[in-house]
């Protein structure tokens, strides 16, 4: 009988902790989903059925290869296609009717100008075996004054292999090197502009200055004075693992590059920071007045208090803007913290529960010592209601780190943004791009996650006690 029993209740705490097991699973699904589609590339998003891991990228170490996804079997290859120049006016100015110029770069000397090929496509049969880098690069005559040239935008067949394309302009003012490289990552046609830095700083791909003289003066000049530009294009051998780290990488960079992350982190950290001290100080001296001091009308007042948490948020939204904006604070922080001033209904009932499971003895005693109803509130409640403050503390952290609307209806300015209004004009901006929006979601998301993993023990305690005496 004993062995049956213990069998029983062996059997029923499995089932139990399957049924427990299964229902984290279920809802940790969203997560997966949304951690997976932040690694993944464009041309894995729309595919039937939904690929749940992302794709580990090939080892590639020449070119052209044959690449095998989901069954089907393509010849992938990198090659070079026609270039522009702008100048600083924006108007494109097509070199040689958009033929590409381009043969393999033989050391560091200059070519004469016919001894390149011209062809739509140079397709470049690069072996990464016996060598890490082959460059190729075109001399052609500048349609526009070197002087006003502002940007050099390069076509070229990309590949899966995700080795990294450098570009080097030489000009008779200097070397201008990009700042970053292109990454190979899919098999499209693809279009890199790289600006010249020192005409215009904020793009993300530049150009920079390296060395005043860039070349022979005779190859850049022709013989009847035109000016010459010469683009030297690298392609470089990027280890499987670099491939692999890149991959799985890209969305964030691409994120973090597009948006400015940071500051919207700080202003979010500042924002939780202020609602949190003052949920914490206006709601414990709040719910210390209701549940230990006795005046009149109190229980009618914390009724009223009750009340207010039934009032829908929707109903109040219009007459608060218009009290906020009527004292000056559209488009700045106050809306957004000074409410917290007032306490939140819910908190201050969650405190006063915990409140009256306090002995009085230990108030009693206080106030023989000549304490007065500060000094009892701050010597002998606060530090008995760490469970609960911990609590209220985790939960404004979660309610204002995903405030989306209050900032919406209040903040215009770029610099005043939260980390949950930034995330949606990068969704306005690069809507389309979901992989960088699932990576910037899931920069958002992780120190929320993360803080309940470390302060589990004193949300479960502080949501417990509150209900042991009412």
């Amino acid at each position: 009988m004993g062995t049956q029993k213990r069998t029983s209740r062996i059997l029923r705490t499995l089932a139990i902790h399957a049924v427990l097991v299964a229902g984290g699973v279920v809802f940790s699904l969203p997560f997966f989903w949304l951690l997976t589609t932040s690694f993944k590339a464009d041309r894995e998003m729309f595919v039937l059925p939904p690929e749940w891991i992302p794709e580990i990228p090939p080892k590639v170490q020449y070119s052209p290869y044959q690449l095998t996804w989901r069954g089907q079997t393509t010849e992938q290859f990198f090659g070079l296609g026609p270039i522009t120049v702008q100048d600083k006016d924006l108007s494109d100015h097509p070199v040689a009717n958009s033929v590409s110029l381009w043969r393999e770069a033989r050391g560091a000397g200059f070519a004469p100008l016919d001894s390149f090929e011209s062809r739509p496509l140079r397709r470049v049969a690069y072996d990464f075996r016996q060598r890490d880098a082959v460059a190729y690069e075109a001399l052609f005559p500048s349609p526009i004054p070197v002087e006003t040239l502002r940007r050099v935008e390069i076509s070229y067949k990309s590949d899966r292999s995700f080795h990294r394309l450098r570009v080097q302009v030489f000009t008779p003012e200097g070397i201008w090197v990009s700042a970053d490289p292109s990454v190979l990552n899919s098999e499209t046609w693809k279009s890199a502009p790289w600006q010249f830095a020192k005409r215009r700083e904020e793009e993300r791909d530049v150009l920079r200055l390296k060395q005043l003289v860039a070349a022979p003066q005779h190859w850049l000049v022709g013989k009847n004075g035109e000016e010459r530009i010469l683009v030297r294009a690298t392609l470089e051998r990027v280890s499987w693992l670099g491939a692999v780290w890149t991959k799985y990488t890209e969305n964030y960079v691409d994120s973090l590059a597009y948006i400015p992350f940071g500051r919207f982190v700080v202003n979010t950290i500042i924002l939780t920071a202020l609602n949190i001290v003052l949920q914490l100080l206006s709601c414990s001296l709040i719910a210390y007045g209701f549940s230990r001091i006795r005046w009149p009308g109190r229980n009618v007042m914390f009724g009223l208090l009750l009340a207010t948490m039934m009032i829908p948020g929707q109903v109040v939204m219009i007459p608060q803007f218009m009290i906020w904006k009527s004292m000056g604070m559209y488009n700045t922080w106050g809306p957004l913290f000074l409410g917290s001033l007032f306490g939140s209904g819910f908190f201050i009932f969650l405190l006063r529960q915990f409140m009256l499971t306090i002995p009085n003895d230990l108030e009693d005693a206080a106030k023989i010592d000549g304490a007065g109803y500060l000094a009892v509130w701050r010597m002998v409640m606060l530090p008995l209601i760490k469970p609960a403050l911990a609590a209220i503390a985790i939960f404004q952290f979660m309610g204002s780190w995903n405030d989306f609307f209050t900032p919406f209806l209040y903040i215009t300015s770029k610099e005043l943004m939260p980390i949950s209004l930034g995330l949606y004009m990068f969704k306005d901006a690069r809507g389309a791009e979901y992989g960088m929006l699932m990576a910037a979601s899931t920069m958002m998301v992780v120190p929320i996650i993360a803080l309940f993993f470390f302060a589990q023990r004193y949300f479960i305690q502080g949501v417990t006690l509150t209900g042991l005496k009412g």
